[in-house]
């Protein structure tokens, strides 16, 4: 099993378990596959205050790293510690890392608790699908 693959399995069995907020479901990423030729990804962690600098980055070598193929939509996976409570602001920022680049690429999201994290610690989980 490649790295996606682990990626878009790690997403379905946390996101399908009961510290889902918002899910993904196997329907969702079977449409976004079909969607795109290539797959490409990565797992970022990092505090709330430093995780969108960390994700653009990653994001913006990604697009690179597939160029010249265009972004055609983006599947990400936000996981917070059990104790700290996300707000829709975060989420927001988070979600502009992508609109920054492209305004009109395709998002999916989820949100789920990941109990080994700590306090103020996110993890991502970012897929980005490529035509």
């Amino acid at each position: 099993m490649n790295k996606i693959e682990e990626y878009i399995d790690e997403i379905l069995v946390e996101d399908n378990q009961e510290n889902a907020i918002v899910g993904i479901d196997r329907d969702d990423i079977d449409a976004f596959r079909k969607g795109c030729d290539t797959i490409d990804g990565a797992k970022i962690q990092g505090t709330t205050s430093s995780i969108c600098n960390a994700l653009s980055e990653t994001f913006a070598d990604i697009v690179k790293r597939n160029e010249p193929n265009k972004c055609e939509g983006v599947i990400l996976s936000i996981k917070t510690s059990e104790t700290y409570d996300l707000t829709m602001e975060e989420v927001s920022d988070i979600l502009d890392v992508f609109t920054k680049h492209n305004s009109d690429v395709d998002i999916i999201w989820s949100l789920a608790t990941k109990s080994s994290l700590q306090a103020e610690d996110l993890e991502l989980i970012l897929l980005v699908g490529v035509h």
